[in-house]
């Protein structure tokens, strides 16, 4: 059975359970389900427990963003890069804020995608674009190199044709 089919199985039995909430075995068979699958992410699939937490409380940013993070996942992605970029997560959040650059653009990207996508820009083409941006005589600024890493970084996340997906980049 392909993975499709089994959601889509999955979606017939809840919505079944959900028209009939007056079956409380039902209900109890569901909340075991969940249960058991949250504890199975809990261990294997931590940021997506903590994202289906955000969605109980109210908080889907997933779904208002095509480009979405959370900060355990960036944290985790970024620790993981090698060279290291530059700027970490927070050094950059904060030259972002400074510069009056917003960091958060439903229904693009969350700030941890953004954030994300710099530290990616930055692993894979920093030397590229301090060469890019200045010269012998004038090397690149950070607020130079900062603001060339930001549009590169829009130009991902805002992707026109949506092929580009920070999640599957990074294989989440």
């Amino acid at each position: 059975m392909t993975a499709e089919e089994l959601y889509q199985q999955f979606l017939s039995r809840y919505d079944g359970i959900i028209r009939n909430t007056i079956d409380r075995a039902d209900m109890r068979r569901l909340g075991d389900m969940t249960k058991r699958v949250m504890r199975w992410m809990s261990i294997y699939e931590p940021g997506l427990a903590a994202q289906a937490i955000a969605i109980l409380d109210g908080e889907d940013t997933e779904k208002q963003c095509r480009n979405y993070l959370s900060e355990q996942e960036a944290r985790s992605i970024v620790d993981g890069m090698s060279p290291k970029p530059r700027w970490d997560l927070d050094k950059l959040e904060e030259m972002l804020r400074n510069a009056g650059l917003p960091t958060d653009e439903p229904p693009y990207f969350n700030r941890w995608a953004l954030l994300t996508d710099m530290c990616r820009i930055q692993s894979d083409s920093f030397d590229t674009l301090k060469r890019i941006i200045g010269s012998p005589g004038h090397p690149a600024t950070s607020e130079e190199s900062l603001a060339a890493i930001y549009q590169l970084a829009l130009d991902d996340l805002r992707d026109e044709d949506g092929k580009f997906n920070i999640r599957k980049y990074f294989g989440l």
